[in-house]
């Protein structure tokens, strides 16, 4: 299991702002859905706008020239929206929560590459929105044309002392 990761800056201010009132002071958007990245880099947390180096939507052939999509999309997620009919997470332990439902992603039409490590973000745009929470997946996995990526019920844990993926 990963160990590797964690909530982000922005997600842990969102947190702290909520629990301690202070959600008049500034515009607070609290995401209802969140859409997981996949990257083939660790997702660096050092700068003000994070880098995820995610798949691309699509390359140029090398054969021919022409332009080819990959199929790549983030996956969308629920997010603690009690009104939400697709519940996505439960309680896990005194401090965690754990995925319970799949989380799929569109199949690749072309090679992904190899992919190590996983975001959650608050924006279903490629190369857009806020990290919510990082990790590491527990190995490196290659995407080939024809693969579906399916993350199942129980392999993800975000806790406020670990984070933890696995699949």
């Amino acid at each position: 299991m990963s160990r590797s990761g964690g909530l982000s800056p922005y997600c842990m201010g969102l947190l702290l702002m909520t629990m301690f009132g202070q959600t008049s002071n500034i515009m607070l958007h609290l995401p209802t859905r969140a859409y997981m990245a996949l990257s083939q880099n660790v997702v660096d947390m050092s700068k003000q706008a994070p880098m995820i180096e995610e798949p691309p939507l699509s390359i140029v052939n090398p054969a021919d020239g022409t332009t080819v999509e990959t199929g790549y999309a983030r996956a969308a997620i629920g997010l603690g929206d009690p009104q939400a009919e697709d519940q996505s997470w439960a309680e896990s332990g005194i401090s965690g929560i754990v995925n319970i439902s799949e989380i799929r992603f569109p199949t690749a039409t072309y090679s992904w590459g190899s992919l190590k490590f996983w975001a959650l973000l608050d924006d279903d745009e490629y190369k857009r929105g806020n990290v919510l929470a990082y990790g590491a997946l527990s190995e490196a996995t290659i995407i080939a044309a024809g693969d579906t990526i399916i993350v199942p019920p129980g392999s993800i844990r975000i806790s406020l002392d670990s984070y933890d993926m696995e699949w």
